[in-house]
């Protein structure tokens, strides 16, 4: 009580003139400016923060002086709302927007995840974290309709039984490779583009593809090795399900937030916007 009592006497001698009452605040509060209250963990945290590499206690004079210090920054962002800098200035704008998103944010984070919020989550999601399949492949590009005579080359050299190396060897010409290993099919798209990567599930390991018509000829695509699509269970990913889980609940909540501000908000557009 003593500590109490010497703080409050010597917050007055710091806080100098002007209208200084005691009264009983709101629970967690320390003081109010003009009603915004300074929260008994911020004035904790500033006592922390000028604590660190003193070696003697904090003296009831200082702890006046940074309460003092709260009170004054008060009043300062006080002043700068009332002056319309947080409008007038982009940097305070944007740091103001991100401050009020984070506490949103970090309100939303301070709710527990249950293994059945976890459960329900990646049952119902379960393709986000699908290991996709994986292909290794060979591919020969045909000029012209239907290949032209050099795929009629290609098919009887097949026939023949040469191996699919020697094919390649022979046929490649000009045709984009593909990168040799296990890719999936969203990666041999970037490489050769969508029409020869269609039918990749239907060849069996080691099986040339029948012609596949393309807008300046004919692809033949050849199956070298195919890993197939994984479910992993739960256990194995909890760690990737949990950080899907609260990121999106996370921007569901601030959402909400946002929504619920502009229901109570009077919103008006100009004539010529549609919104």
């Amino acid at each position: 009580m003593g500590a109490v009592i010497g703080l409050g006497l010597a917050a007055f001698a710091a806080l100098g003139s002007g209208k200084i009452a005691r009264e009983t605040l709101a629970p967690g509060a320390i003081a109010s400016v003009n009603g915004n209250m300074i929260l008994r963990a911020d004035f904790a945290r500033a006592l922390t923060a000028v604590s660190v590499g003193r070696t003697n206690p904090l003296l009831p004079a200082d702890e006046a002086g940074i309460l003092a210090r709260l009170i004054e920054e008060e009043l300062l962002v006080q002043r700068a709302l009332d002056r319309g800098f947080a409008q007038a200035d982009s940097q305070l704008r944007n740091a103001l927007v991100n401050a009020v998103t984070a506490d949103v944010i970090a309100r939303s984070q301070s709710r527990p995840v249950s293994e059945q919020d976890l459960q329900s989550y990646y049952q119902k999601n379960v393709g986000r974290f699908t290991v996709p399949a994986r292909y290794s492949i060979r591919v020969l590009f045909f000029t012209g309709q239907g290949g032209g005579e050099r795929m009629a080359e290609f098919d009887q050299t097949l026939a023949d039984g040469e191996n699919p190396s020697e094919l390649v060897r022979i046929f490649g010409g000009k045709t984009l490779g593909v990168p040799r290993g296990l890719l999936s099919a969203r990666k041999i798209i970037d490489y050769i583009g969508p029409v020869p990567a269609t039918g990749l599930d239907d060849l069996h390991i080691g099986q040339w593809s029948r012609a596949i018509p393309d807008r300046r000829g004919v692809w033949r695509v050849y199956l070298e090795d195919r890993i197939e699509a994984k479910i992993p269970p739960l256990p194995e990913i909890a760690e990737q399900v949990r950080v899907a889980f609260t990121n999106e609940r996370d921007d569901a909540a601030l959402r909400h937030f946002l929504n619920a501000m502009k229901k109570d908000a009077d919103i008006n557009y100009s004539n010529e916007i549609n919104p």
